[in-house]
């Protein structure tokens, strides 16, 4: 999303809205193509994880030998001029509020997706793939589609990424920090869940930034030493994030039994 955007945008002068539409759209079609071979050839769990990142990587060291991609050097964005129209704004204000509209719209298509038949599919695939294909759920067609909407939502936040920026390399776009912080925000939040995400992203990206710059210039590394921490704390005490254990405590509180009085 973020390269495709950019592209359009530096060479053609084409918006970033319709980069956007151009981004998922592509990214789409990757997710897939991706999806059909890692799916069809029965690969699940860890092993399309490892598939995933193994892209991510084969894509890095690919953009970085492509000149007309900007190279190891990247891509910068020209300011054009502070206006809605090209996504470029003078102060942080008109990102933040484009942010939250993303925001809001991937949290009410995560609701609603909860609420349909394909959520359910989603939910029966996660917890036993054995027994929903028993009982008529196409897996492949399921798991392909989990992932294009994935992809495209993913192409999506790079635009804006860019956008914010103003310039892209292949190590902060297709790099082991996207992909981490995408897979701990979730795993931190609550996997499965509608708020998960937002609350992990809420919770750890404060911490991280707040770390990196007390320790970034002495400690190399030191967030993603964070993350390993906080992962393994979650996974020990946590294992359902912290909308889970939320709910926990939520559902012991209202199972006590009622303390009254008589009279």
């Amino acid at each position: 999303g973020a390269y495709v955007s950019t592209i359009l945008f530096v060479t053609w002068r084409i918006s970033p809205w319709l980069g956007m539409c151009a981004g998922a759209v592509l990214a789409a079609l990757l997710g897939w193509f991706l999806g059909y071979l890692c799916f069809r050839y029965g690969l699940r769990g860890p092993y399309f994880a490892l598939v995933t990142i193994a892209l991510a990587e084969g894509l890095l060291y690919l953009v970085t030998n492509i000149k007309a991609l900007g190279g190891a050097r990247g891509l910068e964005i020209p300011w054009i001029g502070n206006s809605l129209a090209w996504m470029q704004f003078s102060s942080k204000a008109g990102y933040y509020y484009i942010a939250l509209g993303l925001v809001i719209a991937g949290i009410a298509l995560s609701a609603w997706l909860n609420r349909r038949r394909f959520g359910y599919y989603l939910v029966a695939v996660r917890e036993n793939e054995d027994a929903a294909q028993a009982v008529g759920v196409n897996l492949l067609q399921i798991k392909i589609s989990a992932t294009v909407l994935s992809a495209a939502l993913t192409a999506i936040g790079g635009v804006l990424y860019a956008q914010y920026f103003t310039y892209i390399n292949p190590r902060s776009v297709f790099g082991e920090m996207p992909s981490i912080q995408i897979l701990l925000f979730a795993i931190i939040g609550g996997l499965g869940t509608v708020w998960g995400p937002a609350i992990g992203a809420l919770v750890l990206v404060p911490v991280a930034e707040r770390v990196r710059a007390e320790l970034g210039g002495s400690i190399a590394g030191a967030p993603l030493l964070l993350y390993g921490g906080i992962l393994m704390v979650v996974m020990l005490f946590m294992p359902k994030g912290i909308v889970g254990l939320a709910n926990s405590i939520s559902q012991r509180l209202h199972s006590k039994p009622g303390r009254g009085g008589g009279g």
